[in-house]
């Protein structure tokens, strides 16, 4: 065998080995998440609100949280991203289907549509969101902070206030996604106080 060969044949074993073939490990698989809305044991609707319609305008979320993996600060300063745990679509589209869904259960009414739907005609009220933090702190907690602001129609004044909600998370992605939904649910229930006033 020549060096040339022998080289060759070298490569040939790393480029194998790379693509998970029985001569080299088998890559680690990926976990897809999603957010959940919350189950019907968390959800007394007030009464009164069937007839409003509420739209959810907009959820912006910063850049670092709109990529494809999930992400969590490692320090106040040092993002964490998980290589092999990612969102099943757009964290933000996810994040505001969730929330109308928890709306619509909270007020007890099926008239609250996420940003991207067409509904008929305007909307009572449309929800806007500006979300500032949303993962896992440094400490092991998941936490969300977020501005939100409640615009109605026929001239009333615009509600806007900075809310954080946050809850304790074993490790893991899945705990994590939990707790994220988690306190995406408490957000749920003071928007659904907010609306029902």
């Amino acid at each position: 065998m020549t060096i040339r060969h022998f080289i060759g044949y070298f490569l040939l074993l790393v480029v194998l080995g790379g693509c998970g073939s029985p001569l080299g490990g088998q890559s680690q698989p990926t976990n897809f998440y999603i957010l959940t809305p919350l189950v019907a044991s968390d959800v007394v609707p007030p009464a009164s609100m069937a007839n409003k319609s509420i739209r959810i305008g907009s959820v912006i979320l910063p850049p670092y949280l709109e990529r494809p993996q999930i992400t969590g600060r490692a320090t106040r300063e040092r993002l964490e991203l998980a290589e092999y745990d990612r969102w099943g679509g757009k964290l933000g589209a996810n994040f505001g289907r969730v929330l109308a869904e928890n709306l619509s259960k909270l007020l007890g009414t099926p008239r609250v549509s996420a940003h991207s739907s067409r509904g008929a005609g305007a909307p009572d009220v449309v929800v806007s969101i500006e979300v500032i933090r949303f993962g896992r702190e440094p400490d092991g907690s998941v936490l969300l902070v977020a501005r939100w602001r409640l615009a109605g129609r026929r001239g009333v004044p615009a509600l806007v206030r900075l809310t954080e909600h946050s809850r304790s998370a074993e490790s893991g992605y899945d705990e994590t996604v939990q707790a994220m939904s988690g306190v995406l649910g408490d957000f749920s229930k003071e928007l659904a106080g907010a609306l029902a006033k």
